[in-house]
């Protein structure tokens, strides 16, 4: 994610990925990870927010541009549960499941 008027010349600094108010990665300088390439939505993200501009800085340190936050599925007393089957070209197959009881 890029935001207009910051530089963006190595890496993400301005703007973490968390997931669950964590960072997924701590170094958001490293010349070998993008974090947005990095992190793949799936069955277990229940939502993606992201706040813009000043009040990012409040939610993760030096979070100037923005702060996009992946939240995930937790627990419950209800069972809840998805398969999901990926096929693409070149054999790509990817799978997916969960099952969790769910509130």
């Amino acid at each position: 994610m890029l935001v207009r008027g910051l530089p963006q010349a190595g890496g993400y600094r301005y703007v973490p990925n968390l997931i669950d108010g964590l960072p997924a990665y701590e170094e958001p300088e490293a010349p070998f990870m993008n974090n947005d390439v990095f992190i793949k939505p799936d069955l277990m993200t229940v939502t993606v927010e992201a706040v813009k501009g000043g009040p990012s800085a409040i939610l993760y340190s030096n979070a100037l541009g923005a702060a996009v936050n992946y939240i995930t599925r937790t627990g419950g007393q209800e069972f809840e549960g998805a398969y999901k089957l990926e096929v693409g070209d070149w054999g790509h197959v990817r799978n997916e499941f969960f099952s969790v009881r769910s509130n």
